[in-house]
């Protein structure tokens, strides 16, 4: 049986009921009617045998007894001391919810946090990175709301824990929405009444570092508008979202940090949190995961097109020293190089300036608080477009944000590929042996225009002619015939080739492309061919070396022919 308890109090009389329902959509019918001095029992409870008629089992009246003080787990809230990961604050005010309170602490503690609990918000929370209020009736207060605020300020995590549909959970809602909407979060935000019981599954990108889909949730509510935020799960229609997300970038500028909003308070609770076939606990710690604010961490890369610098864009300010001082040095990076077969054989950092130039001599120097570094590039060889660069922090404490928080040394650009720069080139060519055409190989596909289109044509060629006694008829090529990386061109000639002829072809000015937008060179190699001889063979003279005189049959006269060229005689 999946149930919800509620305790309440009887002021008047000091007495406490304690009642199980079979599930929290039928506390609506649990609106108890109090009178002093005495209980009454509510309308499912038989009179004459004491038994609730939807559990079976007897209502129970418990003697009041008063709750013993909360203690304080980890750290006096008002004085956290300094920890390897972020400081965080549950906020906790009821006994039964101390088991909540205790699944996140434990988690959040084997992630490297530091966690401190109390019943109530101190007077200064601008020492925490996160704040995980875990009360559910209790609605915000104006004082409460105003140090939240202050979090989300400095870019930290406030993970708000609403509920479901009943009465008793209004005020608490209500405060939810009010603060969402007070910072930005969209003006259409609303809570709808009792979400889907049982499974829900978790949205792709919530699936870190645990890669789970289900998570049981026994009686939520749900998101009926999410104005700016995401959901977190859905139901198994796609629908009621009972968790979500607003970044920074979902509320108002002046709010860096993000709410996490769970309308389910015993979703960490046992059993609920180890039962029922979700995965609560990896789901919790992917909660975590994303509470956390991962200070001083590399947003984005952006390679310049000529591969002469990389734009490294932070998430904050950055220094190369504590206390919000020190301009980054080219030392505080190291590149990794990766040839992958490519013609370039090596890549180091130049320098780290500002991004206000492209060339390096011009761009700024740095001082110190820049999101956006401009790494300058210092390439050996020519990039074919394989070869990759990976930019990361030297170490863990090379680079910091203005609040001292350090940089992991496992943040990185990710791998990023230089541009294609190798022109494209004429690889070989063949002359047909009439003269007639000639076959131009490029090395690799190529285009008419610099956008990686077009197919080429005849004009994108020309022809020069040197030596022998044909000339060209025209310098462009008479037809062009594309296949593949091979176009046969049409040779236009006048007169006859002796053989001594040398064709060569070249890409015209703007005209032949890779499909990078590498253009080919005007002046190649590989790109000539000499013609084939085609004129005849001609007598030049006859001579004979025997004596004028007559002769008769039989008589031998030595005769000698001279061709303008070497000729075979077939006999």
């Amino acid at each position: 049986m999946r149930s919800k308890y509620f305790i309440f109090l009887l002021f008047s009389s000091l007495t406490l009921v304690f009642s199980q329902v079979q599930d929290s959509k039928e506390l609506e019918k649990n609106d108890q009617q109090f009178q002093k001095d005495q209980v009454e029992f509510p309308d499912w409870v038989d009179p004459e045998t004491g038994i609730d008629r939807t559990t079976n089992l007897p209502y129970v009246k418990i003697p009041y007894k008063p709750a013993e003080p909360l203690a304080k787990v980890s750290l006096n809230p008002n004085n956290p001391s300094p920890g390897l990961g972020e400081q965080i604050l549950i906020i906790v005010n009821l006994t039964y919810t101390t088991n909540d309170r205790d699944n996140i602490k434990s988690n959040a503690e084997a992630a490297g946090h530091t966690v401190a609990s109390s019943d109530s918000y101190p007077s200064d929370v601008s020492s925490y990175d996160q704040i995980w209020d875990l009360r559910f009736v209790d609605a915000m207060s104006s004082s409460d709301q105003t140090k939240l605020k202050t979090v989300l300020q400095n870019g930290g995590t406030v993970y708000l824990t609403g509920e479901n549909g009943h009465s008793l959970f209004a005020a608490r809602n209500a405060a939810i929405l009010s603060f969402i909407k007070d910072v930005g979060g969209g003006s259409s935000v609303a809570i709808g009444g009792y979400g889907t019981h049982g499974i829900q599954i978790v949205q792709s990108d919530f699936r870190t570092p645990n890669n789970i889909t289900e998570v049981y949730a026994p009686a939520p509510g749900y998101f009926s508008n999410l104005g700016n935020g995401t959901a977190i799960t859905l139901n198994s229609s796609d629908q009621q979202p009972i968790s979500a997300v607003w970044e920074g970038s979902d509320l108002s500028s002046s709010y860096t940090g993000k709410i996490i909003v769970m309308l389910d308070w015993n979703i960490w609770h046992v059993p609920y949190i180890s039962s029922y076939g979700g995965d609560n606990v990896e789901f919790l710690q992917n909660m975590i995961a994303l509470a956390a604010i991962h200070p001083t961490t590399i947003n984005s890369a952006a390679l310049a097109a000529d591969n002469t610098y990389i734009d490294v864009t932070m998430n904050a300010a950055v220094y190369n020293a504590n206390g919000g001082s020190g301009a980054l040095e080219a030392t505080d990076f190291t590149l990794t190089f990766a040839q992958n077969s490519g013609s370039a054989t090596g890549v180091s950092i130049s320098s780290v300036k500002k991004n206000d130039n492209t060339a390096e001599g011009s761009a700024t120097a740095l001082a110190g608080g820049e999101t956006v570094i401009r790494i300058f590039l210092s390439i050996t060889g020519t990039p074919s477009g394989v070869e990759t660069i990976t930019i990361t922090p030297v170490d863990g404490s090379s680079i910091y944000d203005e609040s001292d928080r350090a940089m992991a040394s496992s943040e990185t650009t990710g791998a990023i590929a230089l541009n294609d720069k190798v022109l494209p080139r004429i690889s070989s060519v063949s002359l047909a042996a009439n003269n007639s055409t000639i076959a131009v190989t490029f090395s690799e596909a190529v285009y008419n225009t610099n956008g990686g289109s077009g197919a080429l044509e005849a004009s994108d060629f020309a022809f020069s002619i040197s030596g022998g006694t044909a000339t060209l008829s025209n310098a462009t090529p008479t037809s062009v015939d594309p296949s593949g990386n091979v176009y046969t061109l049409g040779i236009g000639l006048s007169g006859t080739s002796d053989g001594t002829e040398v064709l060569t072809v070249n890409p015209v000015d703007d005209g032949i492309y890779d499909a990078n937008g590498n253009e080919a060179s005007t002046s190649q190699s590989n790109n000539t061919a000499t013609l084939n001889d085609v004129t005849g063979p001609t007598i030049t003279s006859v001579s004979s070396t025997t004596a004028n005189g007559t002769y008769g049959i039989d008589d031998e006269i030595a005769i000698t022919i001279t061709f303008s060229e070497t000729v075979i005689v077939n006999s």
